[in-house]
């Protein structure tokens, strides 16, 4: 009887313990798959803050960008003045609904630029968040985000804050340069011509814009409210008409010629003189459009090009000028100007090297190229001629900006950004590019008139690229830091 309670005890204690084992057991699995859900949730919590941060980059890069650089509370900025790149810190605690600290979350933003360093291509939004454990135990996740900025201006072959007068026989079309060379012939494999060559005012005229002869915009009409758009003869136009134009021109009036490096200093008037040949720009300045470096020739009053002159351009070069212009139209078609800023004479020769951008910058007055430009590169992109003016600069004339070797008046890469100016079309050639001015056309004009040789015809390709890249080496003044460019998310990754 004893040896059966001896056995019994012992097999009750061995069933006790291998039940005691299989209930610590049970409860450690309990508890490894409590902390598997813990971590799971403390990552899927850090993987939500870390996308939190990216989303508040991406609504303050659309929004408040120009005040984030000026510091809204929370947002740490930088600015490398020798680099000029831009970067933005936060770094903050995360509570719950009971104000405890459950995280940490920390994002820095970084803009990154073209080979110009003066054109923002990119922002790089890298966001880490922490989120706190139990016994000291946390979750990181790092995220790492890219964003393109999204250049929304020049986005119309023609585009004014006041009228738009093609008083002459003026086709507008598009093409992207990207695809190549300009190329409208539907039946060839590099074909790239559209129809968004669309032009745009925010005049409330009656008329806003005035189409004459065999006038053809391959594209919209655009105009403000309560305006109306005048067509005569033949003039025609491919897509709708909108009295409702409403163009932000703000981006363009703070538009710049940034300080380059290499730059020189003149003061003064420059004169090249007849029968005189000079080489303007530094060779090394170059690899591009999206260049780098450019000589710079800054305060200078007025550049004269006088007949007869000849001048190389063989590194990028920005040249602006100082002089303060009046401009007045005494007749239709009849203007004096006193003080011009930047003048090309008929007859004299610019010579443009491959793969050189050269720039125009008046800052107070007018420009008037009577001569057209010689270029050695291979494409029509717009940013091998640049024309600038600043808010001062009343005009921009460009009558007789085209080649009289060529029955069609040749071909003109070219880029004007005035948004104040007036400007004058010249009436034939072909520019491939985009015009953003104050007035395009004459004020004086009158409804039924023309002028100019009838068989002659202006062709404006808009440029497409642009509204992607940007203009090359012309950026809205500071950048990020006073004015925003939308930016569009491109991807989103965790990096570790």
């Amino acid at each position: 009887m004893k040896n059966q309670k001896g056995f019994i005890f012992i097999t009750v204690t061995i069933f006790s313990m291998v039940l005691f084992g299989g209930m610590l057991s049970y409860l450690d699995l309990l508890g490894g798959q409590a902390r598997i859900f813990n971590a799971f949730h403390r990552q899927q919590q850090a993987r939500a803050l870390a996308e939190a941060g990216i989303e508040e980059t991406m609504w303050m890069s659309n929004n408040q960008m120009g005040t984030m650089y000026r510091s809204v509370p929370g947002w740490t900025p930088h600015y490398d003045g020798v680099s000029r790149a831009t970067t933005f810190d936060k770094v903050g605690n995360i509570n719950d609904t009971s104000n405890q600290t459950v995280g940490s979350n920390q994002v820095h933003v970084s803009y990154t630029r073209s080979a110009s360093y003066l054109q923002v291509d990119r922002v790089i939004i890298d966001s880490s968040a922490t989120v706190s454990g139990g016994s000291g135990s946390a979750t990181t996740v790092n995220m790492r985000a890219s964003a393109r900025m999204k250049h929304s201006l020049y986005t119309h072959a023609i585009l004014a804050q006041e009228s738009i007068k093609l008083q002459n026989n003026v086709v507008t079309d598009s093409y992207d340069s990207s695809l190549g060379v300009y190329n409208n012939d539907s039946l060839s494999p590099d074909y790239n011509a559209s129809t968004n060559g669309d032009v745009a005012t925010n005049s409330t005229a009656d008329p806003a814009v005035v189409l004459t002869r065999d006038a053809m915009i391959n594209g919209k009409i655009s105009s403000g409210t309560a305006s109306t758009v005048s067509m005569h003869e033949s003039a025609s136009v491919s897509g709708d008409t909108d009295t409702k134009s409403n163009v932000d021109f703000a981006p363009y009036l703070n538009f710049y010629s940034p300080r380059l490096s290499g730059h020189g200093r003149h003061g003064g008037k420059l004169v090249v003189k007849s029968g005189q040949t000079v080489t303007w720009g530094d060779p090394s300045y170059r690899g591009g459009y999206r260049y780098a470096t450019a000589t710079y020739v800054d305060n200078q009053k007025s550049v004269v090009i006088e007949p007869g002159a000849t001048v190389n351009i063989v590194g990028n070069l920005v040249i602006r000028v100082d002089a303060v212009s009046t401009v007045t139209e005494v007749s239709p078609g009849v203007l004096t100007v006193t003080d011009p800023a930047f003048v090309i004479s008929p007859g004299a020769t610019i010579n443009i090297a491959k793969d050189v951008v050269f720039k125009i910058h008046a800052t107070a007055g007018a420009v008037s190229i009577n001569s057209s430009i010689n270029h050695s590169n291979d494409s029509t992109e717009a940013q091998n001629f640049q024309v600038v003016g600043a808010i001062d600069c009343p005009l921009i004339d460009l009558r007789n900006l085209y080649d009289t070797t060529q029955a069609d008046g040749g071909h003109m890469p070219m880029l004007v950004t005035a948004a104040n100016a007036q400007v004058l079309p010249p009436e034939k050639g072909n520019i491939y590019g985009g015009i953003v001015c104050k007035r395009f056309g004459w004020d004086n004009y009158t409804e039924g008139s023309v002028t100019g040789d009838s068989s002659s015809i202006l062709r404006i390709h808009y440029d497409e690229e642009l509204t992607r890249t940007g203009p090359v080496g012309q950026t809205v003044y500071g950048a990020v830091r006073h004015y925003n460019l939308p930016v569009k998310l491109e991807w989103v990754r965790v990096v570790d």
